[in-house]
């Protein structure tokens, strides 16, 4: 019987690649070789419980591809939401939290048909992955949990970069931000996923090309996680990542970064093909 910290989405690279609860998809393939692991190294991090195993540096030769991918459907609603300070894992990992006030199945991601509930999200700044050995400039984590099984945790990151291109989402959260960190109380806001990028579209354009991992929590008690990692990265303007850099808690930076794990015998999927030479 699992427990109520295993994950329910693991990775399985045998014969087939397992949704607990969610189906089956086929095998997991890249371009030369069928990778295979068992239930034990792709779970590995349970041994861990206390120690992060994420993140992680993200590259061609240490992931296989997905081979079909997982179906990562998004049906997310505008819902209220409370942003907070979060200082309960020390001013080291101290962090600005945007939480769902309900969680509904009205604003899920379905993986494999298995609604995922929105529960919150928040940022760091660098980027806590590595794409290629790269850092982006920020990183966004936005966590669910899946509807049956509340104990359970999935994260989607998204990878930030900067370009000249406004983002009216971002420049309102930012000004929310601001507020919280002046006034020292949690406020509420409006704010919906289904059209959060400066081209208004939600989170269908980010879980198209993804990595997929089991991981960790990178705040303690470092509990367990599905990680989907996008390879897309959400564009803000230089002035809104100095403005997020530039907040300040008790002289503490928001979200900063832990450092890189090691893979070790776990396996690392992709939804996506990709180049030697090339990220």
């Amino acid at each position: 019987m699992r427990n109520s910290n295993q994950l329910f989405f693991p990775v399985l690279l045998t014969a087939v690649i397992f949704i607990a609860g969610c189906g089956q998809t086929g095998p997991a393939e890249n371009s030369a070789t069928t990778t295979t692991a068992s239930h034990d190294s792709a779970t590995a991090v349970d041994k861990h419980a206390n120690t992060p195993t994420t993140p992680i540096n993200l590259q061609r030769d240490s992931s296989v591809m997905l081979n079909p991918p997982m179906r990562i459907i998004p049906r997310m609603v505008p819902t209220q939401m409370r942003v907070s300070i979060d200082d309960s894992h020390g001013l080291e990992h101290v962090n600005m939290t945007v939480n769902a006030l309900n969680i509904t199945n009205e604003n899920v991601v379905a993986i494999e048909g298995a609604p995922c509930q929105f529960v919150k999200f928040h940022f760091h700044c660098p980027s806590e992955h590595l794409y290629a050995g790269r850092a982006y400039p920020m990183e966004m984590h936005i966590v669910f949990r899946l509807a049956s099984r509340p104990d359970s945790t999935i994260v989607i990151g998204i990878p930030m970069d900067t370009a000249r291109i406004a983002n009216a989402f971002i420049n309102s959260l930012w000004q929310s931000f601001s507020a919280v960190l002046n006034s020292r109380q949690a406020q509420p806001a409006n704010i919906s996923l289904a059209s959060f990028d400066y081209n208004r579209k939600g989170l269908e354009v980010y879980v198209r090309d993804y990595w997929n991992y089991v991981g960790s929590l990178t705040t303690p008690d470092y509990g367990k996680v599905n990680w989907f990692v996008s390879n897309t990265p959400y564009l803000i303007t230089p002035a809104q990542l100095d403005t997020f850099a530039s907040f300040r808690y008790d002289n503490h930076p928001l979200g900063p970064a832990i450092g890189i794990r090691p893979i070790g015998a776990r396996t690392v999927g992709r939804s996506f093909q990709m180049k030697y030479g090339g990220f």
